[in-house]
């Protein structure tokens, strides 16, 4: 409840000349219910709204039906936030994963670029086949027609 409505109730009471006590008793409530609307510490239920309307004659279902609203409002903030919070580590582990993702792409396109080269220059040696022989002689046939000569012997 708005600080207005509870200022509202105290305003209007004081008005008709009411106490607390004579307030809660036309109501059918406690003394200290009153008092807490006043303070703005509890908010009455509907039917007591609609007495309490009636008794003080000011139209206190407005003020609280806006209280509501902005209270509804604030909880689609709060809302909002914990979805927030909730979304920004799924967008560190996306923003992880594309990391990864991008230096793996890059450091597999150096070691291409890498491999290119060697082999243009003739640096790159044939070193075997996947049998585990080894090259005794390392060169490059398409430069020099010299052919690679294999061991049977593994390491």
């Amino acid at each position: 409840m708005s600080e207005d409505t509870g200022n509202l109730i105290s305003q209007k009471r004081k008005e008709k000349k009411l106490t607390q006590d004579d307030l809660a008793k036309e109501l059918h409530v406690t003394r200290q219910a009153v008092s807490n609307w006043e303070r703005n510490v509890t908010v009455p239920d509907r039917p007591t709204i609609e007495k309490l309307s009636a008794v003080l004659g000011a139209n206190l279902d407005q003020l609280v039906r806006k209280e509501q609203s902005n209270k509804i409002g604030d909880d689609q903030k709060m809302i909002d936030k914990e979805v927030e919070k909730i979304e920004m580590p799924i967008n560190k582990y996306d923003t992880a994963i594309g990391l990864f993702y991008a230096v793996s792409l890059f450091v597999g396109m150096m070691v291409s670029l890498l491999l290119v080269v060697l082999k243009k220059t003739g640096n790159l040696a044939n070193v075997g086949d996947c049998s585990g022989n080894r090259v005794t002689r390392f060169s490059y046939p398409r430069f020099n027609n010299s052919r690679y000569y294999y061991t049977s012997s593994k390491r």
